[in-house]
């Protein structure tokens, strides 16, 4: 899913692993596992910096644990919870 194949682009850690929960959601492989995969694959921790998909950065400030793309952040003054605001995404990591 993350690396470049002939037949499509490369897609980010976070396009994946929403595929991979999605799947689980729908019984097709086992959630206990794939929550587990996610949150190593993820690791997401307070003070991290992401990128959303509306080209805004901000600061993780709350981990999710059922569902660990989707964290509480802050952009500015502003809270956002990902899991509440599905509009609302992570595209990527801020490296220092």
């Amino acid at each position: 899913m993350t690396t470049e194949r002939v037949y499509h682009r490369p897609r980010s850690i976070f396009d994946a692993s929403k595929e991979l929960m999605a799947q689980a959601y729908n019984n097709q492989l086992d959630i206990r596992i794939v929550i587990r995969f996610v949150h190593y694959l993820v690791d997401l921790s307070p003070g991290q910096k992401v990128l959303l998909n509306t080209g805004e950065i901000a600061e993780v400030i709350l981990p999710n644990k059922a569902e660990p793309t989707r964290p509480l952040v802050q952009v500015g003054e502003e809270f956002f919870n990902l899991e509440l605001n599905r509009d609302v995404w992570i595209d990527g990591l801020i490296v220092n």
